[in-house]
């Protein structure tokens, strides 16, 4: 969260690429995961992990702070 808030999208998303490695299961990781992609142009990418997750049971103010970029994503939930 931090390196997202710092504006550091490319460091955030090698961070949390490396959290996924080792655990596939973290769902929050995947959630902020899908928004970082969309906030990178990935649009595609990005609707594959939210797809993923779809039966996730995240807060709400989780969700819309993981997909703040994603007009797609918060439609999708």
């Amino acid at each position: 969260r931090r390196q997202i808030h710092d504006g550091n999208l490319l460091g955030a998303l090698a961070t949390l690429e490396g959290v996924m490695l080792y655990h596939p299961q973290n769902a929050e990781a995947r959630l902020f995961h899908a928004g970082l992609l969309c906030r990178l142009d990935d649009p595609q990418g990005s609707l594959v992990e939210f797809d993923d997750i779809q039966g996730e049971n995240f807060p709400d103010a989780l969700w819309a702070e993981a997909a703040g970029a994603c007009d797609t994503a918060r439609r999708g939930r």
